[in-house]
């Protein structure tokens, strides 16, 4: 992310430079995001965790100047178009390291959980530091290249290249075990089907889906675990509380330790970064204190718990501006290419809530950028509608 990060300045000082540019985007998001950076801000005189919440309130200023810069660069189809491309070849580079890593055995990162549990499941990481977090990128990819796929004529070699990114894509996240991003990346599927009126699909990617995970459970290594962590996701609430759900178990009461963090510092919150260092004092009884887990993985609950009703009220209209903008523009766009990108990315940022709900990745590189291009992709049709 540094390296993209200056990258990008840099990129921009040229642009400008060299096209002598004088007009840049509005930053639509200006309203939540300024109001959510100032609770952040104001909360640092007062949180118990200030040297962590300052690194932490720079990486978030940072990362919503990424969004920013990626509406500047995003100026073109051409650029749209680099951007699915890139993430295709990565995603497959990404899913194909993970997938090495689960069939070896080397180089992956047992989650903590899993260790304290006695078990030695790899779970695929690739170069990320956590599984969930590449889960994320793979997830991030599939989606766009997914909407493109179902709504935009292309040669069949670009479709077949598209499809190869997509099933190796979704073997890579098959191989990060990531629960949460499973099920985000079914909500995504849905919310293209749905945008691209091809819900009457919904039961073929479904019998597909589990032939696929029947074929896996025959053939490749921990397919017997993939199959038993993919029925987990509906049995949450018969099985809450046994040991064998805990990491569900205590994602359910870390957000209850933060509504009752919120309840004691109903305006302001707790400060920012103040959960894992008072969340001992707010554990509920029969949390499991021996999975290691102090931090919260819900991002609404953490703001709500950290930042108060004021925070919460910025995280929620970033949210509803966001997909409003996207869903609005939608009807409008003329561009079909265009079109396809946006359903991709409105599947996205909704694809990205459901898994923020479980691992609170709030400060995720992929989720920032891609929301940027959301509105980079809305104006492109805007001002080709102006011309």
């Amino acid at each position: 992310f540094h390296l993209a990060f200056v990258l990008t300045i840099f990129a921009i000082a040229a642009n400008v430079c060299l096209r002598r540019r004088v007009h840049f985007p509005d930053l639509e998001l200006k309203g939540p995001l300024f109001l959510l950076l100032g609770c952040i801000a104001v909360s640092l005189i007062y949180t118990p965790n200030q040297p962590e919440a300052t690194v932490s309130f720079v990486r978030v200023s940072c990362l919503i100047l990424f969004m920013y810069m990626a509406q500047i660069m995003i100026d073109s189809k051409q650029a749209v178009g680099a951007v699915l491309w890139s993430m295709a070849l990565v995603s497959i580079g990404g899913a194909g390291m993970g997938a090495y890593q689960v069939i070896t055995g080397q180089f992956h990162l047992p989650v903590k959980v899993i260790t304290a549990l006695g078990g030695n499941v790899p779970r695929a990481t690739a170069m990320f530091h956590n599984p969930n977090i590449f889960a994320t990128f793979l997830m991030s990819g599939i989606l766009p290249l997914l909407a493109v796929l179902l709504n935009y004529r292309m040669p069949l070699w670009k479709r077949a290249f598209f499809l190869l990114a997509i099933l190796v894509g979704f073997g890579g996240l098959l191989a990060s075990f990531s629960r949460s991003n499973w099920l985000a990346a079914m909500i995504g599927i849905v919310v293209i089907l749905w945008l691209s009126r091809q819900l009457r699909y919904l039961f073929i990617f479904s019998i597909a889906g589990l032939l696929g995970i029947l074929a896996l459970k025959e053939f490749v290594p921990f397919a017997e675990y993939i199959f038993e962590r993919f029925v987990s996701i509906f049995t949450i609430f018969e099985q809450f509380g046994q040991v064998g759900r805990t990491s569900s178990t205590a994602r359910v009461y870390l957000v209850i330790a933060s509504v009752s963090m919120f309840l004691d510092h109903p305006l302001l919150g707790i400060g920012w970064r103040a959960f894992p260092k008072v969340f001992s004092e707010y554990a509920p009884p029969g949390f499991p204190h021996w999975s290691q887990v102090n931090e919260p993985h819900t991002v609404i609950s953490m703001i709500l718990g950290e930042l108060g009703i004021v925070g919460f009220a910025a995280i929620v209209w970033f949210i509803g501006r966001t997909f409003w903008r996207g869903m609005s523009s939608l009807p409008q766009m003329q561009d079909p290419y265009l079109r396809a990108v946006l359903i991709g990315m409105i599947a996205n940022f909704v694809a990205f809530q459901a898994s923020q709900s479980f691992n609170g990745d709030f400060s995720n590189n992929m989720f920032w950028f891609f929301t940027g291009m959301l509105f980079a992709v809305v104006r492109l049709d805007e001002q080709a509608r102006d011309v």
